[in-house]
């Protein structure tokens, strides 16, 4: 019996079909990235933009900083073409706040998008194990579409980890140097009493201050060099760990020195959540 190896024509058909939508979807795609690229937002808009970093950094964002939060909430607003997305805490601050502008949010805006792009509350908050998730496809996706990582600073992965470096033994050691001081005052003190002679403070009170600061100096240089050797380890594949470093941030820190871990309470389109910082959605919009 003869078995053919030619595909079925409703394969073919499917399978020319599918390569039309692809085709089709990348033309939608491109236009969009160029609408929203034309896209000017509302007199003032920046600068509000600025005034959100209050919230995390305790000041403004720069100007340089604002602009890059725009850029990745636009992109945000392109992913949400493509399915259900999630943004971050902070992009989702530029979405809050586009929002509040809201004649030009749905009279401008909207018409560029294939769908309205609806913001939802999440019931559950940031502990909606789906919020997680959707956040987490959210950053593949965002890899996928634009070549490259998100910005870590903005787009906080639990995945990823800080290069922290840890101090060596000598940095350890160097906080001995005031108990040291401490010893030898008490020591001293003590012989002076039993000789009945007066004891001086002050001496040993600079001594202790000298000695707690190089302590100090020689610790923080254990953390730096520690961070540098296991930095090179990452470079030369020996730590094989997806890392961000400190410079990628790009000044994006909380007040408290550290990176947002991107999570909220809302939700987009149709009715996703967010396991980043607010919201996801079918598609991001419906």
């Amino acid at each position: 019996m003869a078995i053919s190896l030619e595909r079925p024509a409703w394969k073919l058909e499917q399978s020319a079909r599918r390569r039309q939508q692809s085709a089709e979807s990348g033309a939608t795609g491109t236009l969009l990235m160029q609408a929203l690229s034309r896209y000017t937002f509302p007199p003032g808009f920046l600068e509000a933009v600025r005034k959100l970093g209050r919230k995390w950094q305790l000041r403004p964002y720069t100007p340089e900083q604002a602009e890059l939060l725009v850029r990745e909430y636009l992109r945000f607003v392109y992913l949400s073409s493509l399915e259900v997305v999630t943004p971050s805490q902070r992009v989702d601050d530029v979405w809050h706040l586009h929002l509040t502008y809201s004649r030009d949010y749905w009279e401008r805006f909207m018409p560029l998008l294939p769908r309205p792009l609806h913001h939802d509350p999440s019931p559950q908050g940031a502990a909606d194990p789906l919020m997680k998730f959707q956040y987490e496809r959210t950053l593949d996706r965002y890899r996928a579409e634009f070549g490259e990582r998100p910005h870590p600073g903005i787009w906080p992965d639990h995945r990823l980890r800080r290069v922290r470096g840890a101090p060596h033994w000598w940095g350890k050691a160097a906080l001995l140097l005031p108990l040291a001081v401490v010893g030898l005052f008490l020591w001293w003190g003590l012989s002076q009493v039993a000789a009945a002679q007066e004891v001086v403070f002050w001496p040993w009170i600079f001594a202790l201050g000298v000695a707690a600061y190089l302590a100090h100096l020689i610790q923080r240089y254990s953390v730096a060099r520690s961070k540098e050797d296991r930095t090179e380890l990452v470079e030369q594949g020996v730590l094989t760990i997806d890392v961000v470093y400190d410079w990628e941030l790009d000044g994006f820190l909380d007040s408290d020195g550290s990176s947002s871990d991107g999570s909220d309470s809302d939700s987009s389109g149709d009715g996703g959540s967010d396991g980043g910082g607010g919201c996801g959605g079918g598609g991001c919009g419906s």
